[in-house]
């Protein structure tokens, strides 16, 4: 099954302003391919209208946060899928769609499906059935030669099968994989190539920077969503390590198709708390910096609406920082309380001075702790902490047990030397295995400098 968007440029046969209805067709029927190189089979909506029409939507831009409308009809002809639509009048957003096609500036539709049976014949792609879930009125670049929606840069949503919640996500190891199963740098079939992404440049798909927000591995010879993946994304589209460079135009059509594995994982995981970020409202407890985000207040939390916080992301000279906003008491609108600034893309300095030009309050993010080798975990602290006392008062031994042979006679102090030192540093050894063991952040490098500086002092 294959969640995709196609777009047809529509003749509007009517308008009715003061109905809010439309009519035009949002899928025609064609015997060459389309861009995508599919063709619809006549016949491919035939169960979806039968079975699904009342759950159909009329969405801005397939925005699923903005339904504007629904469709009054909708059906097949000769030419393609028929559709009259309603929109409501009492939501802006449908207003403006209204008074945008009236003026001819908004001339075309595109529908968002779910592919359940599809053929190949001679490399083209036959859609048999399809699964509606909406159409929507889209936005299009000028050229009319080489139009290409914002949605469409958004790849299609193609429902892959979920791996395990707690799978581990490396981009740069996934994207060699899904390159490789892609045909290999010098073969890669980039059709192919983009199903693992959820945005590409349509301007330039031919080159691997133009593909970002991947979310899916090669797993048994198939590409697999992984959820780690689907978060990490969810967290760049609010602007976590940076956020990520493209167009507000394809924001929406990228949210939608991640929202709908959101969706996935929520039933398969059975976790209602699955929620994606820009989805989420939060309380002022909820909307605390995290520690590794500087910070810039710009009014007192208790003067908003308790849970009606909301975070976005805003672009300053091209990078990405975080906007907590909400109601203030007794307004509906919203208002900027508070900006976040990832510290490992927004120096001190940078983000203090945009906190500033502002008016806020700056408070820097957490510092952090450059250890070598691992890093020490809280709950183990003590026990660590208990294991290199033991560590010293195991070499304080030794050095007695040195001093206390070289006073002795010779074939004592080796006979005794040997196997006292033997059995201290067997306990010495154990004590160290167990302590690696248990303790899967256990700093070793800094027990075994502490051990070398004791066993130098021995040797003087």
């Amino acid at each position: 099954m294959k969640h995709e968007h196609k777009t047809v440029r529509f003749e509007v046969k009517e308008i009715d302003e003061e109905e809010g209805t439309f009519e035009g067709y949002a899928a025609t029927f064609s015997k060459t391919p389309d861009s995508y190189g599919d063709i619809i089979d006549k016949g491919a909506f035939t169960k979806t209208l039968k079975e699904r029409f009342n759950r159909i939507k009329i969405l801005w831009n397939h925005y699923i946060l903005e339904p504007i409308g629904k469709p009054l009809e909708m059906k097949e002809d000769d030419h393609g899928l028929f559709v009259k639509g309603k929109l409501s009048l009492q939501v802006q957003r449908a207003k403006e769609v209204l008074a945008l096609m009236k003026d001819g500036v908004i001339t075309e539709l595109s529908i968002g499906y779910d592919t359940m049976k599809e053929t190949y014949e001679g490399g083209i792609r036959h859609l048999q059935e399809i699964q509606l879930w909406d159409f929507s009125p889209v936005t299009f670049a000028a050229n009319p030669e080489a139009v290409v929606t914002s949605v469409k840069k958004a790849t299609s949503f193609s429902n892959f099968p979920l791996a395990d919640r707690d799978r581990e996500w490396d981009a740069s190891a996934v994207e060699k994989r899904v390159r490789a199963w892609a045909g290999g740098t010098d073969e890669i079939n980039w059709n192919k190539y983009r199903q693992a992404f959820f945005w590409y440049d349509a301007e330039n798909p031919e080159l691997f920077g133009s593909y970002k927000l991947g979310f899916a591995d090669i797993i048994d010879s198939r590409l697999t969503a992984i959820p780690r993946g689907i978060f990490a994304v969810g967290g760049v589209l609010v602007g976590a390590r940076g956020g990520v460079n493209i167009p507000d135009s394809d924001e929406a059509g990228v949210k939608s198709h991640v929202e709908k594995y959101y969706a996935k994982m929520r039933k398969e995981f059975d976790d209602e708390d699955i929620i994606a970020p820009w989805n989420k409202s939060a309380g002022i407890e909820e909307m605390k910096r995290l520690p590794h985000e500087h910070t810039c207040q710009l009014r007192d939390p208790g003067d908003f609406e308790e849970g009606s916080f909301k975070r976005s992301v805003e672009q300053h000279e091209g990078v990405g920082y975080g906007v907590i906003s909400g109601k203030l008491k007794g307004e509906d609108t919203l208002t900027d309380q508070a900006y976040r600034y990832h510290r490992e893309v927004w120096p001190v300095d940078a983000a203090k001075s945009h906190a500033e030009e502002h008016d806020g309050i700056f408070e820097p993010a957490e510092e952090q702790d450059n250890k070598s080798g691992r890093v020490l975990s809280g709950t183990n602290l003590e026990k660590v902490r208990v294991g290199l006392e033991a560590l010293e008062s195991g070499i304080e031994v030794l050095k007695a047990l040195i001093e206390a042979a070289e006073a002795e006679p010779e074939p004592v102090k080796a006979t005794q030397l040997t196997a006292e030192v033997v059995e201290e540093a067997a306990k010495l050894e154990n004590m160290v295995s167990t302590l690696k063991a248990e303790n899967e952040g256990f700093d070793t490098a800094e027990a075994e400098k502490s051990i070398e500086a004791m066993l130098e002092k021995l040797k003087k």
